[in-house]
């Protein structure tokens, strides 16, 4: 009876193992700044979907010095944090970053893959990167434009658009 409950409990682990929280990339922020890389990730829940208590994760790749991760300071939250619900009737997550918020970004996915649907150039697309050319002014840098980097959801090209602020 022990080896029996003992072979359940290792066989439940293991499959336990199999779904476990991890997240997924979804796209990248650059800025004319530095080189270090703002990563926004969809957080996948145990049961292999979204996790609905917090689908979107965001952090630093510090590439100007050793590549590690760094959650956002305070400060930074007010220009790159988000605001994300999920919208039933399209069955996606509705991603709105702080810094532009001229379009909403609809995530969806699973284990199997995730996506980040917005319009570029006109056209619906899957998210890759958005790049950032700012002034330092203070207390807050001052946005001058933002490029949409992504792939066209038809065709698949490769699809760009630079939006003055």
């Amino acid at each position: 009876m022990k080896y029996i409950l003992l072979a359940t409990l290792l066989l439940f682990t293991a499959a336990a193992g199999l779904y476990a929280d991890q997240s997924s990339p979804l796209f990248i922020i650059q800025r004319d700044k530095n080189i270090n890389e703002l990563h926004y990730d969809v957080n996948i829940g145990s049961d292999g979907k979204i996790n609905p208590k917090q689908p979107i994760i965001a952090y630093w790749i510090m590439k100007a010095k050793d590549g590690h991760k760094e959650k956002l300071g305070f400060f930074e939250k007010k220009a790159y944090g988000f605001k994300c619900k999920y919208d039933k009737s399209k069955g996606a997550y509705l991603l709105v970053i702080k810094s532009f918020k001229k379009r909403e970004i609809e995530v969806t996915g699973d284990k199997q893959g995730v996506m980040a649907e917005i319009v570029i150039d006109g056209k619906p697309a899957y998210l890759e990167k958005l790049f950032i050319e700012a002034s330092n002014s203070k207390p807050f840098p001052k946005v001058h434009s933002i490029e949409l980097f992504g792939k066209d959801k038809k065709s698949g090209e490769k699809v760009h658009e630079k939006i003055a602020v």
